[in-house]
């Protein structure tokens, strides 16, 4: 399985989520299927998941907000020079 999580799935999580299946298939030779975690889905990843083309998991918003302690500030991990001086 090769999955995508997001608040709102679009093309973007699904593109991921069948590139890194295909990549996972190809590198292992184990079959490997895309799959999307999300609280909803865009109308067009609807459709994929409505027609089996990608699975989907349905995620509870409360699965989404950052725990004490582990909270990645991302921005910051690009935009700081974090060489020693």
């Amino acid at each position: 399985m090769a999955a995508e999580a997001s608040f709102t799935a679009d093309h973007r999580d699904t593109d991921r989520a069948r590139r890194n299946a295909e990549f996972l298939t190809r590198f292992t030779g184990y079959a490997a299927h895309p799959m999307v975690g999300s609280v909803s889905n865009d109308h067009a990843v609807q459709e994929l998941v409505d027609a089996g083309a990608i699975g989907w998991f349905q995620l509870d918003a409360r699965e989404l907000e950052p725990i004490d302690g582990l909270f990645v500030d991302v921005e910051a991990c690009y935009t700081t020079d974090h060489r020693s001086a």
